[in-house]
C-alpha cells in the first residue's frame, strides 16, 4: 500500500513540474525576459491547485477501493473461520455423542425404547448430511490443496464409509434388539438368553466392520484439531 501511494505522489509531482514547464515556457515567450504580472501568476496557480485537487479525488477513491478490499478479505476470513469452527463441533457431536452409543443405551420402556432408537437413527444420519454439506461449503473458501481441506477430506471420506457401516446394519441391529426386548417381556428366560446372544452377536458383526473406518476418523479429527490450532492461531 505504501508502494502505491509513493507512485502517485511522485506522478503528482511530475505532472506539477509539467505544468510548470508547460506555462513557463509560454510567459517567457510572451513576457521576454519581463517579470511575470500577479495575473500569470494567478493564473498558474489555479491550474497547479486544480491538478492537485484531481490527483487528491483519486487518491482518496484509491485509499477507499483499498479499504474495501481489506474488508472483504476479513470477512472472507470470518467466514471460512465460522464454518471450520461449525465442522468441527458436529464432528465432536458425531464421534462422543452418536457413534459412541449402542442401540442398547436407549434404557426404557419397549414402546419408548424403540422410539428412541428411531430417533437416534435419523439424528445421526441427519449428522452425515449436514457434514457432508458443510464440506462442500469449506470448499468454496479453501483451496483443495490447503492443509485445512486436504483434513476435511480425508474426515469426509472416513464418515461414508462409516455410514454405509452404519446403515448397512441398522435393520438388523433393529430386529436383534427387538427380540430381546420380545423375548425379556415373555419371561421365558431361555428364549431370552438366546435373543441376548444373537444380538450380541449381530453388534460384533457392526463394530468389527466399523473398526477401521472408524480408527481412521480418530486419527483425523487429532490431526485437523492440530491443523485448525496452527490457523487459527
Amino acid at each position: 500500500m505504501e508502494y502505491i501511494y509513493i507512485t502517485v505522489t511522485v506522478n503528482i509531482i511530475l505532472t506539477l513540474f509539467t505544468v510548470f514547464k508547460i506555462f513557463g515556457k509560454s510567459y517567457l515567450t510572451e513576457k521576454g525576459k519581463n517579470l511575470a504580472t500577479k495575473q500569470d501568476i494567478a493564473d498558474i496557480t489555479f491550474k497547479i491547485e486544480g491538478v492537485k485537487v484531481l490527483y487528491s479525488k483519486e487518491i482518496e477513491s484509491l485509499r477507499a477501493s483499498l479499504l474495501q478490499g481489506v474488508n472483504k478479505k476479513h470477512l472472507f476470513l470470518q467466514k471460512s473461520t465460522d464454518l471450520l469452527l461449525n465442522y468441527y463441533d458436529k464432528v465432536l457431536i458425531l464421534n462422543f455423542a452418536k457413534l459412541s452409543k449402542s442401540f442398547g443405551d436407549f434404557i426404557s420402556e419397549e414402546d419408548q425404547k424403540m422410539s428412541a432408537v428411531v430417533k437416534y437413527i435419523g439424528e445421526i444420519n441427519d449428522l452425515f448430511d449436514q457434514l457432508m454439506v458443510d464440506y462442500h461449503r469449506l470448499s468454496v473458501f479453501l483451496d483443495g490443496k490447503n492443509e485445512l481441506m486436504v483434513c476435511t477430506s480425508e474426515i469426509i471420506t472416513s464418515v461414508l464409509k462409516i455410514k454405509k457401516v452404519f446403515n448397512n446394519h441398522t435393520g438388523e441391529r433393529k430386529i436383534a434388539l427387538f427380540k430381546e426386548m420380545a423375548a425379556f417381556k415373555s419371561k421365558n428366560f431361555q428364549d431370552y438368553e438366546k435373543a441376548v446372544h444373537e444380538n450380541n452377536a449381530v453388534s460384533a458383526k457392526y463394530y468389527e466392520e466399523l473398526k477401521n473406518p472408524y480408527e481412521a476418523f480418530q486419527k483425523q479429527i487429532s490431526s485437523f484439531v492440530e491443523k485448525l490450532t496452527l490457523y487459527l492461531s
